[in-house]
């Protein structure tokens, strides 16, 4: 398997933690709100998890063996439980995924990858989705992050 695929797909991973954090910064009751921009949210936030989870399945079994402490396994059962059985997703329970072990999962990878070329010991697993998303100033299209909806 290709270096370069991986890295692409952890750049994938990246981006995808941003989106997961811009749905967060719409706050936790506006996610859950019943309305069409709530509606909008929890189907963004859905996308974002079988997103991240798509990616996790074609990492090389070479890459997933050298991180023994993510638990590959659970984000390929949540994946399975949104995307084949929709009705049974709960909000809380993605909430968490969105706010806490998306960025938990990006950013042990980052500092895995990170302590591999410089050989220090990086880890901010128990970062807030804030203080994640402040280490990346831009969002995936290179603009500064805004929690602002687009009006129009």
């Amino acid at each position: 398997m290709s270096d370069d695929r991986t890295e692409r797909w952890l750049r994938d991973l990246r981006s995808f933690g941003e989106q997961a954090a811009y749905v967060v910064a719409q706050g936790r009751e506006r996610y859950v709100e019943d309305s069409a921009y709530g509606a909008l949210l929890r189907n963004a936030g859905e996308r974002v998890l079988i997103k991240v989870a798509t990616v996790v399945e074609r990492l090389p079994e070479e890459f997933t063996n050298a991180h023994p402490g993510v638990e590959w396994d659970k984000i390929t059962r949540m994946r399975n439980l949104v995307a084949h059985h929709y009705d049974h997703v709960d909000d809380d329970l993605l909430w968490a995924a969105l706010e806490r072990r998306i960025p938990a999962l990006v950013s042990q990878l980052d500092g895995d990858q990170m302590n591999a070329r410089m050989g220090t010991d990086v880890d901010d697993r128990g970062a807030t989705v804030e203080e994640w998303a402040a280490r990346r100033p831009h969002n995936e299209f290179g603009g500064a992050r805004s929690a602002e909806p687009a009006s129009g």
